[in-house]
This record gives structure tokens, sequence and C-alpha cells, in this order.
């Protein structure tokens, strides 16, 4: 237990740091809360690495930051975190209402907000993080699952922040368009429901309705399109495993012959975009085969450098 003395270090302390991410930009290593907000609204933030241009990673929906860090890759590969910190400056962060696990432990670092909320009050906050944090511009974004649906609304509503990015298996917002109602319906419940283990986190568990972040991006999309720039699209080469009992009959082929047209259909979203297809990989690409999102990454910063809009194609 605290005593009276330390708890008093340990306040100091808290806002020394926040005091020291407000006047001077964050670089190299650093974790810690960053205020967002003028009630004192925190988003934790994570940075390694030295370098330009600062790459940003946006977890998939529900996801804490900490599995850019992680990999399941056999033989072992090393992570995308600590592997993009080896060339650039990376920071990632972790959305209110996200997890890594089922204990308090692994719930969202960041302060939490009322959900649902919306794609857009996302692309906010994170604009209020980059400025609050003032990392250098401009970024390059890379975005897993609905983090890719994140980073490309942010590239449409602050496009002189972004001169880059990497989609992740991200979530396309066409699916709908080569899907049944019924098969449709079935995926969006499947992505939103709330598992009975975190029960005691459900008011502040991340809840954005699809439909309304779909709805924001065509929003987005009639002020103008996306600014040339470089583009990788990693797609997902094996079919994500849903048991057998939980779908019906012809399911999952079906959200797999979608996934890889509107997958397509992302890559044309900028001339000279390349797809590359993640042979090993179900959706989490970046725990399976970390290296090869690693490599994409590095193609995007190394053809910024180069003033570029395309990264250059490999021997």
């Amino acid at each position: 237990m605290l005593n009276r003395t330390s708890m008093l270090c340990c306040v100091l302390f808290s806002v020394a740091l926040s005091a020291a991410v407000q006047n001077s930009p964050v670089s190299g290593d650093f974790a810690g809360l960053v205020k967002i907000t003028d009630s004192g609204r925190r988003l934790y933030l994570q940075c390694s690495g030295t370098g330009s241009p600062t790459v940003l990673l946006e977890a998939g929906l529900r996801v804490r930051s900490d599995y850019w860090s992680y990999n399941t890759a056999k033989p072992p590969e090393e992570s995308v975190f600590p592997g993009i910190a080896k060339f650039t400056h990376v920071c990632a962060y972790d959305r209110p209402g996200t997890v890594i696990g089922t204990t308090a432990k692994d719930w969202s670092r960041s302060d939490p907000v009322p959900m649902p909320r919306s794609a857009l009050s996302v692309v906010d906050d994170l604009h209020a993080l980059v400025r609050a944090a003032r990392l250098p511009l401009p970024l390059v974004l890379a975005g897993h699952s609905m983090g890719g649906l994140f980073v490309r609304m942010y590239a449409l509503k602050f496009p002189e922040d972004v001169d880059g990015m990497v989609f992740v298996d991200a979530l396309p917002d066409g699916l709908r368009q080569n899907m049944t109602t019924a098969q449709y319906t079935l995926f969006v419940h499947l992505n939103t429901e709330i598992p009975s283990s975190l029960d005691l986190y459900k008011s502040e568990y991340e809840t954005i309705p699809f439909a309304q972040a779909f709805d924001e991006l065509r929003k987005l999309q009639s002020t103008g399109s996306l600014k040339p720039m470089p583009l990788v699209v990693l797609s997902r080469g094996l079919p994500e495993p849903i048991p057998a009992e939980d779908v019906p009959a012809g399911f999952s082929e079906a959200l797999e012959k979608a996934w890889r047209m509107q997958q397509d259909a992302l890559a044309k979203l900028e001339p000279g975009a390349q797809q590359i297809i993640a042979t090993k990989s179900d959706h989490y690409i970046m725990l399976r085969q970390p290296r090869l999102v690693i490599r994409a990454v590095r193609d995007v910063v190394d053809a910024v450098h180069a003033g570029q809009n395309h990264v250059s194609p490999h021997e």
C-alpha cells in the first residue's frame, strides 16, 4: 500500500509527465498518458525508435495497441512495433474500450468514454492526440481491420497530416454489396457482440455502429478523394476461422469471397497501390506474418523519403 508521501510523489510525477508531453514533442521512447481535451481526458500512447516519418499504428475494433508488439509466427519473427522502431519513429495508442484479455489489467489504459461512439469521434481523438503529443508531420498510418477504416477516414479529413498508408486486412466499406442481407447482418453481429467474459467491462467496451461508420466515410468521400500517396494493401490469404456451429452453411465461403472482392477494391483507392496477399495468415496478419507488415511499412516510408506516390516494386 502506498503511504501519503509516495502517493504525493506519484501525483507530482504524473503532473510533470503530462506537462512534459504538452510542452515538447514526443520522440524516441515514450509510454504514458497524454491529455487530449481541456477537460483532462487522456489517451495512452507508446512510441519507440527515431527518424521520420513517424509511423502511427491503429489497432482493430476492441483491440488494445499491444497486439502490434506480439506475434505467433512459426518460426518466430520480430513483432511489428519493435521491427518498425529499428528504422523510424513508431507510435501506437489505446482507444478507449479496447482490451488485450479478459481481466481488469488487460483493459484499455486510456480514459473511458460513453459507448457506443462514432468512427468519426475516433478520428478526431487521434487528431487531438497527434497535436497534443506534437508528433512530427507528416505521418504514415497503418491500420488493421476497423483500424484500416479509421486511418482511411483520417487521411480524408486531415490530408495534410498523412503521406502514406498501409492497410492490414482492413475492413472494407462495400461488403454489403457482395453478401445477402442475412449474411451481412450475421457478419456485423459476430463482430459486435460482447462476450460474457467481459460483462464487467460492458459499459466501457468499445462499440462502434458499422452502418454509421460507413455513412461517415461516404460523407468524407463526398468532399474529396484521398490525396496521392503510397499505399500498400495487405490482404489475408487464409479464411477467418469461424466455428461451424456459429454460422449457417455457406456463410464462411460467402464472407471470404466478398472480402477478397472488397480487398481488391481497396487496392484501387490509389493509382499505383500495391496489394500483397498474406498467404500464411488469416485476419491477424500482424500476428501471423509480422515481417510482411514491417516490410510493407518500410516500403511506404522509403517511398515518402523518395517523394514518390507509390512504392517501388521489389526486384
